[in-house]
């Protein structure tokens, strides 16, 4: 799911809404800054790997290599994982202001918000999961 988002926010083609699709509307009022985020976009290389993962897990499946295998190949680091999200933090939350939205601090605080939560409801999942795999064996 990861690699499918994404892989879809950067996605450049007509019938998606995407990001190529805001820094559009942002270059109305400010082409500077539309310019600057779109070479940041496309001078940020892990972005390819992402590409080409998504590729070969969803969108064209290549059924000789495990999901796990294509991550290998593409040498992605857990910091590169958390690099991207990050990136695409900065990106969204740089475009929601520019857009006349809440302002890019507000934005990053509220992402930051719900990573944390996501992250505390997995792990009070994996420690129910543990409890019941403790109960079932009788440890």
């Amino acid at each position: 799911g990861f690699f499918t988002i994404c892989y879809q926010l950067f996605d450049e083609r007509q019938d998606s809404k995407h990001i190529k699709l805001r820094l559009d509307q942002v270059a109305q009022t400010n082409a500077q800054l539309a310019d600057e985020m779109r070479m940041k976009i496309k001078n940020y290389g892990v972005l390819s790997k992402i590409k080409t993962i998504r590729h070969k897990i969803s969108g064209h499946r290549d059924r000789n290599r495990t999901p796990q295998q294509v991550t290998k190949d593409e040498h992605l680091t857990a910091n590169e994982v958390k690099e991207v999200l990050l990136f695409v933090q900065d990106i969204v939350s740089t475009l929601v202001e520019a857009l006349g939205g809440e302002k890019k601090s507000a934005v990053m605080q509220k992402m930051s918000a719900c990573e944390n939560s996501a992250r505390d409801s997995a792990f009070q999942v994996l420690q129910t999961l543990a409890k019941s795999l403790r109960d079932a064996s009788g440890i």
